[in-house]
């Protein structure tokens, strides 16, 4: 696993000509023994301007070389403030050099259409919906808008 970490942090290095810092580093092999011991569930807790959006764009390269990612998957990643959703996009865009496809929701009239159809899988590409709660939470009353419908989110339990 060692060495799967070096090769992520080679290639973090090698686009943005910054390798991840040690504690980031650190942060990343404890989510790598999570994941290869007891699957994920838990919280990413650092301070801020610690390199949080830094460490997630590691693990999710993680996951992909891991396999627990694949092509056709989706990941929904809320941000607090429109602000935040647009660093943590610049930050993802190396990702896309990996197979995934960064797609940000805005908060207008055209992010409900738009969210729905970032929804439809392509199986090339892992994407990474990114969205503040307030724009998923009125897209979703608009998309049900008058049903009696129970909105249900499976989450796939990570390959051991």
């Amino acid at each position: 696993m060692n060495a799967i970490l070096e090769e992520i942090n080679r290639d973090i290095s090698r686009i943005t000509k910054v390798p991840l810092y040690a504690r980031q580093m650190d942060a990343l092999k404890e989510l790598s023994h999570l994941l290869n011991n007891h699957g994920i569930k838990g919280i990413i807790r650092m301070p801020t301007g610690s390199g949080k959006t830094r460490l997630i764009t590691a693990f999710l390269l993680l996951l992909k070389k891991t396999k627990n990612i694949d092509e056709g998957d989706i990941i929904l990643f809320l941000t607090p403030r429109q602000v935040i959703r647009n660093q943590v996009v610049e930050e993802l865009k190396i990702l896309e050099e990996f197979e995934f496809m960064i797609r940000e929701i805005p908060n207008s009239d055209n992010g409900t259409k738009e969210f729905k159809n970032t929804l439809i899988p392509l199986n090339e590409y892992i994407k990474i919906i990114i969205i503040t709660p307030q724009l998923f939470h009125s897209t979703i009353m608009k998309y049900f808008n008058g049903c009696n419908v129970t909105l249900r989110i499976s989450l796939r339990m990570l390959k051991p």
